[in-house]
C-alpha cells in the first residue's frame, strides 16, 4: 500500500473558499488527485474499510482491545478509532448540508457504496447528488477525501503498533 502514488505524495487535494463582500454564495477552488490515484487507493483500502472483511479496521481494533488490557493501549486504539471514523476531524471542522454531516464516515460510506468501487447504491447516489445542490461536487469529494486520508493515517498507526508488538519495527 505504501507504493501508491497518493500515499507517497500525501496530496489528497486542496480547497480554497472565498466570498466577496456582499456576495451571496462562496466560490470554491478545488484541486483533487487523479481519478486513477483515488481508484487505486480505494481498491487497496477495501479490506480495511468494508465491515465484513476479517481485516477491517474495526475488527482489528476490537481484537487488539480484547487482547491488550492496558488502559494506555485502549486509549491509543480509541484515538485511532476516532480518527478513522471522522470524529477527530469534526472537532476542527464540521461541514453540514441540510441534516447531513458531509465530512463524516456515514457520508464517505454512502459515497463508496454509490461510486461503483465497492457497491452500486443508486439511493446513496441520489443523496450525494442532493449535497451538490449546496456544495459543488469537487468540494464534497475533497471533504470525503480528507475523511479517507484520516482513515489511512489511523490504519497506518494501528499497523505500526502491531509491527512494534511483533518486534518488526525498524529501530
Amino acid at each position: 500500500m505504501k507504493k501508491l502514488s497518493l500515499l507517497q505524495t500525501g496530496d489528497f487535494g486542496k480547497m480554497k473558499i472565498t466570498q466577496s463582500r456582499g456576495g451571496c454564495s462562496p466560490n470554491f477552488e478545488v484541486s483533487l488527485p487523479s481519478e486513477e490515484a483515488i481508484a487505486a487507493l480505494l481498491h487497496k483500502l477495501r479490506r480495511f474499510i468494508l465491515h465484513r472483511e476479517p481485516t477491517s479496521f474495526n475488527n482489528i481494533a476490537a481484537l487488539l482491545k480484547r487482547r491488550f488490557r492496558y488502559p494506555d493501549i485502549h486509549s491509543f486504539i480509541d484515538q485511532q478509532r476516532e480518527l478513522f471514523d471522522g470524529r477527530t476531524a469534526q472537532t476542527q471542522l464540521k461541514v453540514i448540508s441540510g441534516a447531513v454531516v458531509v465530512n463524516s464516515d456515514d457520508t464517505l460510506t454512502r459515497w463508496l457504496n454509490s461510486c461503483g468501487e465497492y457497491h452500486e447504491d443508486s439511493d446513496g447516489r441520489k443523496e450525494l447528488d442532493e449535497l451538490t445542490e449546496v456544495l459543488p461536487d469537487d468540494a464534497t469529494k475533497y471533504l470525503l477525501l480528507t475523511v479517507l486520508n484520516d482513515k489511512v493515517c489511523a490504519i497506518i498507526e494501528i499497523a505500526n503498533f502491531i509491527a512494534l508488538m511483533l518486534g518488526e519495527m525498524n529501530q
